[in-house]
């Protein structure tokens, strides 16, 4: 995790507080490379989705097929910096809204244009370790057109430097 993601969660946590104790959470690509989202929680029930195992890792698999196996739902539904990686953004971005309670929160954090290639076998393969293959910058037009149709009775996507930073609460 780097500092600007760290700072933009905890901007949320203090906006929407309530979301970030005794919660059900989901963090999608939770494998702990570098930091993890469970830090910001408090007393909740945590499962971490990732497509490899690793720390903080509970369900293996990827979380558009796994959407469709389980009928859990989460009060918050959170993914840092794994988009860009994520061949599949778009069915992934639409199961982590499905599988986001409704009046629940979804929180995303990834790269946005100007951040450079990173995780693949050209740079850095261990940064994502499943993914070595693919990689794409994602900015905020992207992740809203792979929102279409989901409602939000509150959002915000805005790039910050090199990354994308995005909030949403369902109806």
């Amino acid at each position: 995790m780097h500092i600007q993601q760290v700072n933009f969660i905890n901007s949320v946590k203090a906006q929407f507080p309530d979301y970030f104790t005794g919660k059900s959470v989901l963090d999608v690509g939770s494998q702990d490379l570098n930091g993890n989202n469970r830090q910001f929680f408090t007393d909740c029930e945590y499962l971490g989705l990732d497509i490899c195992e690793g720390r903080n890792v509970d369900v293996v698999g990827y979380v558009h097929e796994w959407a469709k196996t389980t009928k859990q739902r989460f009060d918050v539904v959170i993914s840092g910096e794994m988009l860009e990686h994520d061949q599949h953004y778009i069915q992934s971005v639409k199961a982590m809204y499905g599988l986001t309670k409704k009046g629940g929160l979804l929180v995303i954090t990834c790269a946005a244009p100007g951040r450079p290639e990173h995780g693949t076998s050209r740079s850095n393969p261990g940064d994502s370790p499943a993914t070595n293959d693919y990689y794409m910058n994602i900015d905020d037009e992207m992740l809203m057109a792979a929102l279409h149709g989901c409602k939000f009775k509150e959002c915000k996507a805005a790039i910050q430097g090199e990354d994308l930073y995005f909030y949403g609460l369902k109806p």
